[in-house]
């Protein structure tokens, strides 16, 4: 190995067979040995997070005085002691305390410790993500299987991963068995993947590459093994650190406003300054001084004095005091601000980049539609709350005297293993176990067909398990009263295909056509189309005499029930804020790691995209996928609302891009990948609820809700407090001014100096 095969982990390992991937390497399946993987660690380094160094906390602090009206401010006070202590020496019976220049002194420390603090709030995000990676891994080295320190791993050792354990590294996978793992924090993907040993044949987003484990990621079914491809800072994680630690936060717009005019003020003032300064001076050397430094003296405190009232020194107090009110009020509106000047800049906020899951939906499959009788039936309700009213077209049906949508229900009861209840601490319906499971649960909910009903009644005596490869699962209940048994499955209508013989329609159980199978594959389209996920649900009566458990007899000759279709549905009070904002001239970008057909249709739904620009062709760029991103200009990104498929780099560039074209982008997410985002955006927005400590860490406010309606009403709340700090500058400025006319107009017509600096200093501060 040289230094230059430090490049090799940038390689696409995805597209590679196995073999090719041990090739370029230079390792096997049978691992390293230990001399050789410390070979690596030498060349390679640690497999762990580097942080940017930190500058020390004095250079920060002192960094709080190179403003330049501070610096006009700190000359003033250097000037002001200066005639003090000449004054004291020369005329030591009349000695003067230095007051002008310790109370000029005194503000320019407390804004430089409120500034120091504001900049210093905690900063969590790299140190969360170095909480997430292992600790320790099973390695094969030497031949043997041997559990050494994550730190210590190199590219070409060869892991173990089981249930339960979580990847020490980016790796290809070269055995896997049912090797699933939750990628959710990386990619945003809400089910496990499950990971494939065969090449990818084409070049794909990181949520895509299903030969991949990733490091922090969490195996949860199966096993298999994988060669270490990336570690350390070239892992996707180490890539996401890096973008953290590099993105520098961005000022705010206030603050960019302030700093200009204080450019334009200071020149002003020193300007103003000099004059009065010639002026002061020419004026008293007409007079009979006995020394001839003090008229230059007298001068000079005339010029101090301009300083100080043109210096506008009460700002900082009170930028930071309404700051702070805001805070309050926020937090109220289930805003948590972690660092203040967010606030400010939510106020200026034109473009909303928002993730969808969790955000702008429920992140709570629903059934919204069925498919039986030949017909669509509309499920009401939201979410786990098993309420909801039953439409077909515009009318509203009575579903509990439908004995066929009442079985479909059943079914989907009983062939479950989720659970559904109330949580009264949260005011809210809560699942354990699989959501589309959940849903089904919900759906009997509506209809009065609960699992604690029927458990009462049934018995299960045997299941025949859900697998990837299967795509279907079911239950055999037996009923306690007459002992008659009931087979209920659930899947994806073609795997359920051969299973199926006949079919229920109206009441009546009859032989399955292909006239009905091609109906059947119609509606699936149909709900596909809207980007609902479908599933079929059948079932079988069996006498006591004819149960068989082997899995072949209980899944023969069942009879189809319907189809469901469901989607994980968009919040109710998101479109209404979506309205708000785009009234308010706020744009709203969807950002997800999800399909680009579901993202179009929860997108289309809260009116995000319109129907006529969803319609247009895909050369416009109206929904981008991850793939596309690197492909197309800025121009092209800030045209789009919808993006899907998308990685952390994807986000950073879709924010820059927004940025880039004079808009200030707040931007909300909930993962580790969503990181690197928040930091680059003006105002980062992190979900308290589904969010990891990576996602908080980077962000500048929390909501408590994950509710998209809450950012719009902390921007309404964020323009008030904008519009109320302008109007706070403006009158600050009214009044200096006043100040500046009236010491600058006595130096104009030759008159005494009316106010000292001690006293323009108080006015300042006072009002």
């Amino acid at each position: 190995m040289s230094l230059a095969d430090v490049e090799i982990q940038k390689q696409p390992f995805y597209l590679k067979p196995v073999e090719a991937v041990l090739d370029s390497l230079k390792t096997s399946k049978e691992g390293l040995s230990t001399a050789e993987a410390q070979k690596r660690q030498e060349i390679f380094g640690p497999n762990k997070l580097k942080e940017k160094e930190k500058e020390p906390w004095w250079k920060r602090f002192f960094a709080q005085f190179t403003d330049f009206l501070v610096l006009i401010l700190i000359g003033a006070a250097i000037f002001s002691t200066f005639e003090t202590i000449y004054n004291n020496v020369t005329n030591p019976a009349e000695a003067e305390f230095p007051t002008d220049a310790i109370v000029i002194v005194s503000i320019l420390m407390i804004n430089a410790i409120l500034g120091f603090y504001q900049e210093n709030q905690a900063e969590a995000a790299i140190e969360a993500l170095k909480k997430m990676s292992a600790a320790r891994a099973r390695v094969i080295r030497d031949k043997e299987i041997v559990e050494v320190p994550a730190e210590a791993l190199v590219p070409g050792d060869v892991v173990v991963l089981e249930t339960g354990d979580q990847a020490p590294a980016d790796g290809r996978v070269i055995e896997a068995l049912e090797l699933k793992c939750d990628e959710a924090s990386l990619t945003g993907e809400s089910l496990p993947v499950k990971k494939e040993i065969k090449p990818i044949d084409k070049e794909c987003g990181v949520g895509d590459r299903i030969n991949l484990v990733y490091s922090s990621t969490i195996i949860t079914y199966g096993r298999g093994r994988a060669v270490v491809t990336a570690t350390g800072m070239n892992t996707e994680i180490g890539k996401i650190a890096k973008s953290i630690s590099e993105t520098e936060d961005e000022e705010t717009p206030l603050s960019k406003k302030i700093d200009a005019f204080g450019k334009k003020l200071g020149y002003l003032i020193l300007a103003v300054c000099a004059i009065s300064f010639v002026m002061y001076l020419f004026q008293n050397f007409s007079k009979p001084y006995t020394d001839p430094i003090q008229p230059i003296l007298s001068a000079v405190l005339v010029a101090v004095a301009l300083a100080v009232a043109a210096i506008p020194e009460g700002l900082p107090a009170i930028v930071t005091t309404s700051l702070a009110l805001g805070v309050q009020r926020m937090a109220k509106r289930n805003a948590i601000v972690r660092k203040l000047p967010s606030v400010e800049t939510l106020g200026c906020t034109t473009v909303i980049c928002s993730d969808k899951t969790g955000t702008l939906t429920k992140n709570e499959m629903t059934i919204r539609r069925v498919f039986i009788d030949g017909k669509f039936i509309e499920v009401g309700g939201s979410g786990y709350d098993p309420t909801g009213d039953f439409m077909q077209g515009s009318d509203k049906i009575d579903a509990s005297s439908n004995k066929d949508l009442n079985l479909l229900a059943k079914v989907g009861v009983f062939c479950n293993n989720a659970t559904l209840r109330f949580n009264s601490e949260a005011n809210k319906w809560v699942i354990t176990g699989d959501p589309t499971e959940a849903a089904f649960l919900t759906l009997g909910g509506k209809l009065k067909i609960t699992t604690e009903r029927l458990s009462k009644e049934y018995r299960r005596v045997s299941e025949v398990f859900f697998s990837s490869e299967r795509k279907k699962m079911s239950t055999v209940d037996m009923d306690l009263k007459n002992e008659t048994y009931m087979v209920s499955m659930k899947g994806g209508f073609e795997p359920m295909l051969p299973n199926l013989s006949r079919v229920l329609v109206n009441g009546e159980v009859r032989k399955l056509t292909q006239a009905d199978i091609d109906a059947f594959m119609k509606a699936q389209d149909e709900m596909s189309s809207k980007a609902l996920r479908v599933l079929a649900c059948a079932y079988k009566p069996w006498k006591k005499d004819e149960v068989n458990l082997e899995p072949d007899v209980v899944e023969k000759d069942l009879i189809l029930i319907g189809l469901v279709g469901m989607i994980d549905p968009p919040r109710p009070e998101v479109k209404v804020a979506v309205a708000k904002c785009k009234n308010a001239g706020i744009g709203v970008v969807m950002i997800t790691g999800d399909h680009a057909a579901t993202a179009k249709a929860i997108a289309l739904e809260l009116g995000i995209l319109e129907q006529e620009a969803a319609g247009q062709s895909s050369g416009e760029h109206k929904i981008i996928q991850g793939v596309e991103i690197d492909k197309l200009s800025d121009k092209d990104l800030t045209e789009c609302s919808v993006f899907a498929r998308v990685s952390p780099e994807h986000k950073m560039r879709i924010v820059s891009a927004l940025q880039s074209n004079k808009n200030i982008v707040s931007m909300t997410g909930d993962g580790v990948n969503d990181a690197p985002a928040l930091k680059k955006s003006n105002a980062g927005i992190a979900m308290g609820i589904a969010g990891t400590d990576v996602a908080k860490g980077a962000a500048d406010i929390i909501l408590t809700d994950d509710n998209f309606a809450s950012i719009v009403a902390a921007v309404e709340e964020g323009r008030g407090i904008y519009d109320n700090m302008k109007r706070f500058i403006n009158f600050l400025i009214s009044c200096n001014l006043g100040e500046i006319l009236v010491v600058f107009l006595a130096a104009l017509f030759i008159l005494p100096a009316p106010l000292q600096a001690i006293h323009l200093l108080w006015v300042n501060l006072l009002t």
